[in-house]
């Protein structure tokens, strides 16, 4: 009996042994990175920033998988149903987790992923082509409440998160402007300068990447990269939507592992060149820790169920 325990300890030490040192050589392979939306978007764009920073450091490829469809729900599922092996993990905005709960009643699923951490919450700007009349937000909100219905605004889709600040925005300054849900923000650019679409939101980066004119910073403080523009405190309104960036595993993700992915990007985030990258993109670098950026997501999934139903659902 003795000789037998002795050898399950042996044994047991040995698989801790190869565990450990497994850890210490993690990622030893390629990590594939979900990103639930079409190339090209916002959320695309920045997935693709941190992929190449993080993969410089962990000297390993990090492959961005765009798995688009249902407002984001297609590449969070893809991500909780991979295997927790390490090596599958999944880049969103906020939307999957906070909006489409709501919007779908689905059950929520804050508590069926690991949490990395947030690298970005860049608030939305409110723009138009470069074609449209309008050159300041009041031009814009005049004609808008003069000619209710007339024009249009886009997102990426029903309940995604242009859509909900938008709607709330036009609800709270008491104008009809008609929702045109797209594929992409390349789509929505696309119909705009074709005169079919007047009016979208995104953070600065669409703005910057497709030369667009913005009026608008959904936020209490002007931005440090477009001080020109004016906030919608400065003009009154309550309606602030910002766009958060999370890394996120899935549920079993070992935890030596999420360590290494964690401690990872909260050295990014302090990268001078990281930072300037994000930045000439019109991007914020706003790190949390994955703890926080639950408890974050907890309120963010409480307050917009409350606008979803006062100004979506109710409607």
């Amino acid at each position: 009996m003795k000789r037998l325990t002795s050898l399950a300890l042996a044994l047991l030490l040995a698989v801790a042994g190869v565990s450990f040192a497994h850890a210490g050589n993690y990622p030893e392979k390629p990590i594939t990175m979900v990103v639930p939306y079409n190339a090209g978007g916002s959320t695309d764009i920045a997935a693709r920033v941190v992929a190449a920073a993080m993969e410089e450091r962990l000297k390993q490829p990090i492959i961005v998988k765009n798995v688009n469809g249902a407002a984001g729900l297609l590449g969070l599922n893809e991500v909780i149903k991979a295997k927790p092996d390490g090596y599958t993990i999944g880049y969103t905005s906020l939307g999957p987790f906070v909006f489409q709960p709501h919007m779908r009643n689905l059950p929520p699923e804050l508590d069926n992923v690991e949490w990395i951490g947030q690298d970005v919450d860049s608030p939305y700007v409110l723009f138009v082509s470069q074609n449209m009349p309008w050159n300041t937000f009041e031009e814009m909100q005049k004609d808008l409440a003069a000619n209710p219905g007339k024009y249009r605004y886009g997102s990426s889709g029903a309940g995604t998160q242009e859509h909900i600040a938008l709607a709330d925005l036009f609800d709270k300054i008491g104008v009809k402007v008609q929702h045109v849900p797209y594929a992409s923000d390349a789509e929505k650019v696309q119909s705009m300068a074709g005169g079919h679409l007047h009016i979208s939101v995104g953070p600065m980066s669409i703005v910057k990447q497709y030369n667009l004119k913005p009026l608008l910073v959904l936020y209490t403080e002007r931005l440090a990269y477009a001080p020109e523009v004016p906030t919608a405190k400065e003009k009154g309104i309550d309606s602030v939507h910002t766009h958060w960036h999370v890394l996120y595993t899935p549920k079993g993700f070992p935890q030596e592992y999420l360590k290494v992915l964690s401690d990872t990007l909260a050295e990014l985030t302090k990268s001078p060149d990281y930072i300037e990258k994000l930045q000439k993109l019109g991007l914020d670098p706003a790190y949390l820790n994955g703890n926080d950026m639950k408890k974050k997501a907890e309120k963010e999934l409480e307050r917009f169920g409350v606008i979803i139903n006062e100004v979506i659902l109710k409607k």
